[in-house]
């Protein structure tokens, strides 16, 4: 068990594996302050992350801010594009602000575009091979005219061919399922078990902080 869930655990008396994931209060956290009992002025953020494993630094709240997350599938959108190269600035970001689509339809990781071209109606050993391609394709290369047409063929959107053409590396789905659950457990008990979370943080953020400044 890792170390911040031994602190919740041994404060708040309950196991994070307990922690249902389905509850609209922490997702609000995501959104705006109000499940603080804050304001925005009073706490100096438009959301309620600040503290969170992945989703409260300074490059990532940007991100959830304009993405405006709705359940744990825009969560795991949203670790993907962080975790990636070439998927948030310049490509998601601007078909989100354009309103193109919004965060449950962009690309945001490996597995997302095998299975969002098999919805096309792509066969899925082609969509597969096109996943392959994209995600590995560090070194730029345009995508190969055969897989263009064979996307054309089934009609898949112009927003989404070019949106792959820009991705340079991808994030796994599980590997962005597990930092979601990670800081979703966490976002909970910072709700529920306010002593318990600003205990555990502290306790083991205390390296951080100068005791004479404090």
């Amino acid at each position: 068990v890792p170390t911040k869930y031994k602190y919740l655990e041994k404060f708040s008396g309950m196991s994070v594996l307990d922690v249902p994931m389905n509850d609209e209060a922490v997702y609000e956290l995501f959104r705006s302050t109000e499940s603080l009992g804050a304001t925005p002025e009073e706490i100096g953020c438009k959301i309620g992350t600040l503290g969170l494993p992945e989703f409260g630094t300074s490059f990532v709240m940007p991100v959830v801010i304009e993405a405006r997350p709705k359940n744990f599938n825009d969560l795991l959108q949203i670790s993907g594009l962080t975790h990636g190269t070439g998927l948030w600035l310049g490509n998601a970001q601007d078909l989100i602000k354009n309103g193109v689509c919004d965060i449950s339809k962009v690309v945001g990781t490996r597995d997302s575009i095998m299975l969002a071209l098999i919805r096309y109606g792509l066969d899925n050993s082609t969509s597969f091979k096109i996943m392959e391609f994209v995600r590995k394709n560090k070194a730029g290369k345009p995508l190969p005219e055969d897989m263009i047409a064979a996307m054309k063929a089934k009609n898949v959107d112009t927003w989404y061919i070019d949106s792959l053409t820009k991705i340079r590396y991808m994030f796994p789905k599980a590997h962005a399922a597990a930092y979601v659950m990670m800081a979703y457990r966490i976002a909970y008990c910072k709700i529920n078990y306010p002593l318990a979370y600003y205990a555990a943080y502290f306790g083991i953020r205390a390296s951080a902080f100068s005791y004479e400044l404090m």
